[in-house]
């Protein structure tokens, strides 16, 4: 039990020291709704986000903030796959690739499947003197 409130304590000190340094002069702010980290009264985490903007504690609110400044991060990177993947990650699967195979490519092997790949022959009466 120990090990994980340090871990959750290590893990806190990480989370606040990226979302200070990312948002400089933000602070913890108590509203009726929960808390949220605010910079220049505004809320830190972004507003594509609406379920994240408010947390029941201050680890949640830091958390928060540390994930959507990396899913904005992301988002700005390469639009389409992380929408696809937030979109995955909480349960859509509607734009998960499929695996079902589209094309029927013919096979390179020309063997059919009913034709012999090797002779059998038997060459249990063979014997070394034989063989010169």
């Amino acid at each position: 039990m120990q090990y994980n409130i340090e871990k959750r304590q290590s893990d806190f000190q990480k989370m606040k020291k990226v979302v200070n340094r990312k948002f400089k002069g933000s602070k913890i702010e108590k509203t009726q709704a929960g808390f949220r980290i605010v910079q220049d009264g505004k809320n830190v985490v972004n507003s594509e986000w609406p379920t994240l903007q408010h947390a029941d504690s201050v680890y949640d609110a830091y958390k928060n903030a540390f994930m959507s400044e990396f899913w904005t991060r992301q988002l700005n990177k390469k639009n389409k796959k992380v929408v696809a993947s937030i979109r995955n990650i909480v349960g859509d699967d509607s734009n998960m690739p499929k695996n079902e195979p589209t094309i029927d490519k013919e096979r390179k092997s020309k063997i059919t499947t009913d034709e012999e790949v090797f002779d059998e022959l038997d060459y249990s009466v063979d014997r070394m003197e034989d063989w010169a």
